[in-house]
């Protein structure tokens, strides 16, 4: 079929029914101090110093044209458009309209919002590099989630952008979540303006515009009729003639912009109104020209489309051939005015010629007028497919459409709750809240459903209560009883007041109910993990990873919390080579998109083993964006240590202590690591025999206690134990590291270490110094940090038996390891010690987290891309952290400032910012 009309069609400038009009002479319609507000942010943005502007008004207020009016100020801006669609629930809608190339998601649904944001700095530096950049969106408030997450992300990050974000929300019902805030938290500049109805001098220009001059008393009485609402005042232009308008005594009432548009329409041929209904019901985004030719009679389209158009009640779009309901509101009006027999047999008629499994769905549900279990089955079981790829989002919309058409009751009530449970691992709490209104607060299945949500759902108390009253009924089925246990257990290992005992057997009578739940998998298999901790030899433990995982990137996206759990083991039994491994496998997959930032945790545990084996640097920046994702109280503390930021560290050490009889064992091990290597690094005797004298009785009564310890944990405890003046305590400590199975490569030579400190304690040098040789002389040392402290230890104990060579040599082979790992601590208090003579130096730079982690990876060789593609920011970011850092360290480029670094690393200061 032939087009004539298209490519003379799309060359106009369409009017839309969305006020105020341009038509003849500039009409200015806002006050100047709203240009003024507008004016500033574009000044911002042109400075480098992105800036977010949303515009807020109810339906009509000129928000579209307000935001094309900012396009037209932002000169020398490339400009990106995009709007929210009302019906719109595609994952990243606002993104892919801005023409982002977005990884294909994986198994693990729509990709994270923090890679969708980098792939949206790429598209940014791809279109206007040396340019400034306009971001548009209109009707935020339908915007998806992921891109607003995405788009927040983006603005948090936009440090020295050119970058101006300008949105169009609607005012939303009370208790509905205010999207732009997420934009606002985001922005360090934030503008808002509200726009209200049109002046009586507005109306009056807009009057003028259509060339027709009327005394300002008719433009008075037209505000006065319409409330200067500018939809109700442009619709009535377009209906009459402003001379006939003022001609009369009453004027028309446009009691609603539906009674305009069923006005307009009436007027319409029956062919041409047929096309605006089946767009209507299509859908609110651009629509193939082809495919809607096909559901029309033959040779009435193009006719039809020209008809439409020239109304301003469609759009249309020559490259690709599309067209689509010029407004949202003249949409929702046409589409409400449609015959429910004649909406259902147009959704009828577009499901069948729709190939996408998705979208004829959502089209046979709406045609749908009676229970059809056929069609149920079928939105069932495409949510299911939704669920395996763990979309939770769109899992939950169409097991909530399967249950709209189910007849059994039963079954009915189950998918709808089964919808909760997806809406509630979106996780979308006010969505929950509102689906749980009207069922009884005593259903079983309305428990695990707000178990699951959480206390934001309208659980007023602790679950723990509730979902034991569900496991103790008599008719529950299994599925209902196994989440229950689940969920139950999950509460008693947060809650921290439970044993592992009491706890394992919650969850034990769960899993022998032998249900398969993607609900509750992942607190199934972290519960489990960390019981298992609490009640089990770490040997034992190990003993439950799968054998059969091998190589870490073998393993399928399906079985990734194997990944994440066999890794959380390895990390216990000290063989931080396979944590290493797997943790750089997941955050590889979360990098790609193919983990969703649920999973972002593994940030924090790779930059803990990356830290336990060497490599600070990289330690910092997977911690420092694991930070952002998914802030961790614990892990981010050890970087801490290195910089000797020691009063922020005893703070934090602080509150951990206040609660250390509420906090989990696991964590009261990495409280003891902490507070053990901050006495150290502080070299202060009188800290240390503090530390050991608190901490010995706990020492004791984990070693004689039911909670088999972590490796690192025998080594801290038995460095604390011997402060303490508990020799015999650091001996099964030593002991204990030798018997550890699986051994780790480190375990023997730190056993030697704490022998060689025993010794030293009793006074016996010669053994001291000799069994601290064999303790050094073990290549398999693989933790670098506690390898220089056996160096640090080794120099006192030969200089003590009359060794001082080999004590100085010691303490080289230690200050040359302390500087590479970047302990400043040490590097200072051992330059002291060796008493040479201070090397000309620059004073010392003060630097954030931030610009440590662009100087890191520019140290290693990364260029601009490379480092923003790893931090996640643009490369204009990466350009102003290191303008930043040449001013300080006073250098001129990055190679003078990648010198220095290397030469001199002990100069560049963390400080918080």
């Amino acid at each position: 079929m032939a087009f004539s009309g298209w490519t003379r069609l799309s060359r106009t400038r369409l009017g839309r029914v969305s006020p105020p009009v341009r038509e003849g002479p500039h009409v200015r319609l806002w006050h100047d101090d709203l240009f003024q507000q507008v004016d500033t942010c574009i000044a911002r943005a042109r400075s480098a110093q992105c800036c977010v502007l949303v515009v807020d008004g109810e339906p009509g207020s000129g928000k579209t044209t307000l935001l094309e009016e900012i396009a037209e100020r932002a000169e020398g801006f490339t400009v990106l458009s995009a709007e929210g669609l009302a019906d719109d629930s595609f994952p990243f809608s606002v993104l892919l309209q801005w023409g982002v190339d977005l990884p294909p998601g994986s198994g693990n649904g729509p990709v994270a919002p923090f890679v969708a944001a980098q792939h949206l700095r790429e598209r940014l530096d791809q279109v206007a590099f040396d340019q400034p950049v306009l971001l548009c969106v209109d009707d935020l408030q339908w915007a998806d989630d992921e891109s607003v997450n995405a788009l927040a992300w983006l603005v948090t990050r936009a440090l020295a952008d050119r970058l101006l974000v300008a949105v169009g929300v609607r005012r939303v019902p009370r208790g509905t979540p205010v999207r732009w805030q997420r934009l606002r938290t985001a922005a360090k500049h934030f503008e808002f303006v509200e726009l209200g109805g049109l002046s009586v001098d507005q109306v009056h220009a807009l009057v003028t515009a259509r060339g027709r001059h009327v005394p300002r008393e008719v433009a008075a009485n037209l505000h006065r009729h319409t409330d200067g609402n500018p939809l109700y005042v442009t619709a009535l232009l377009d209906e009459h003639d402003p001379a006939d308008l003022a001609g009369r005594e009453l004027l028309p009432a446009p009691a609603a912009f539906a009674d305009a548009i069923r006005q307009r329409t009436a007027r319409l041929p029956d062919p041409v109104l047929e096309l605006l209904r089946l767009c209507a019901v299509w859908g609110s985004g651009w629509l193939p020209l082809p495919a809607v030719a096909g559901l029309m009679p033959a040779d009435s389209v193009t006719e039809a489309v020209e008809v439409l158009a020239e109304h301003g009640l469609l759009s249309v779009r020559a490259e690709p051939a599309a067209v689509r309901v010029a407004h949202a509101l003249i949409r929702a009006a046409i589409y409400e005015q449609t015959p429910l027999g004649l909406r259902r047999a147009l959704h009828e008629r577009i499901a069948n010629a729709t190939t996408e499994t998705g979208a004829m769905l959502d089209h046979r549900l709406a045609a749908a007028s009676a229970y059809d279990d056929v069609l149920a089955d079928a939105l069932d079981a495409y949510a299911q497919t939704s669920r395996r790829r763990h979309d939770w989002r769109q899992a939950a919309r169409y097991l909530r459409g399967a249950g709209e058409v189910t007849s059994e009751p039963k079954l009915r009530r189950r998918r709808h709750l089964d919808s909760l449970l997806a809406t509630a691992l979106v996780p979308d709490v006010e969505s929950v809240r509102s689906g749980l209104t009207g069922l009884s607060p005593d259903d079983p299945n309305v428990i695990v459903v707000r178990a699951l949500a959480g206390r934001g759902a309208g659980l007023s108390s602790d679950p723990i209560a509730p979902l034991r009253g569900v496991l103790e009924r008599t008719e529950l089925d299994d599925v209902t009883r196994y989440r229950a246990g689940v969920l139950l257990a999950d509460a008693m290992l947060r809650a921290g007041t439970y044993s592992a005992d009491e706890t394992h057997r919650v969850l034990a009578a769960a899993e022998a109910l032998g249900v398969a739940d993607p609900y509750v998998l992942f607190h199934a298999r972290s519960t489990r993990t960390f019981v298992d901790q609490h009640r089990m030899s770490p040997a034992a433990q190990w003993a439950t990873v799968d054998a059969s995982l091998g190589d870490p990137a073998a393993v399928p996206a399906a079985a990734g919390y194997e990944l994440g759990r066999r890794a959380t083991i390895a990390v216990r039994v000290g063989l931080y080579e396979v944590a290493l491994a797997d943790l750089q496998e997941m955050v590889r997959r979360l990098r790609s998109g193919e983990l969703s930032q649920a999973e972002a945790r593994a940030l924090h545990g790779l930059g803990f083993v990356q830290w336990l084996t060497g490599d600070w640097q990289a330690a910092r920046i997977s911690m420092n964006l694991g930070t952002q994702l998914a802030p961790d109280p614990l892990y981010p503390l050890y970087l801490l240590i290195g910089d000797g930021r020691f009063e922020e560290l005893d703070a934090a050490l602080s509150a951990l202590d206040a609660r250390r009889d509420r906090i989990s064992p696991i964590t009261n091990s990495n409280r003891l690591h902490l507070t053990v290597l901050r006495a150290h690094a502080s070299a202060d005797r009188g800290l240390m025999r503090a530390v050991g004298e608190r901490e010995r009785g706990g020492v004791a009564a984990v070693l004689d206690g039911p909670f088999p310890p972590t490796v690192l944990w025998l080594l801290s405890a038995g460095v604390a134990a011997l402060w303490g003046d508990a020799a015999d305590l650091t001996a099964r400590c030593a002991d204990a590291l030798e018997a550890a199975r699986p051994t780790p490569t480190w375990a023997a030579s730190c056993a030697s270490w704490l022998r060689a400190l025993i010794a030293e304690h009793r006074g016996q040098a010669e053994l001291a110094a000799s069994t601290m040789d064999l303790a050094m002389d073990d290549s398999a040392m693989s933790l670098p940090l506690f390898r220089a402290h056996m160096q640090l230890d080794h120099a006192r104990m030969a200089g003590r038996a009359g060794r001082t060579t080999r004590a100085r040599e010691s303490l080289e082979q230690a200050l040359s390891r302390y500087r590479r790992l970047g302990a400043t601590p040490y590097v200072e208090r051992i330059t002291a010690q060796l008493a040479r003579p201070p090397a000309p130096t620059s004073p010392a730079v003060a630097i954030t987290d931030r610009e440590r982690d662009v100087l890191t990876l520019l140290v290693a060789g990364m260029s601009y891309a490379q480092i923003a593609s790893e931090l996640f920011i643009s490369q204009k970011t990466v350009g102003y952290h290191l303008s930043n850092m040449y001013a300080k360290a006073d250098v001129s480029g990055r190679h003078q400032l990648s010198d220095l670094a290397r030469r001199q690393p002990e100069l560049f200061r963390t400080v918080a910012a």
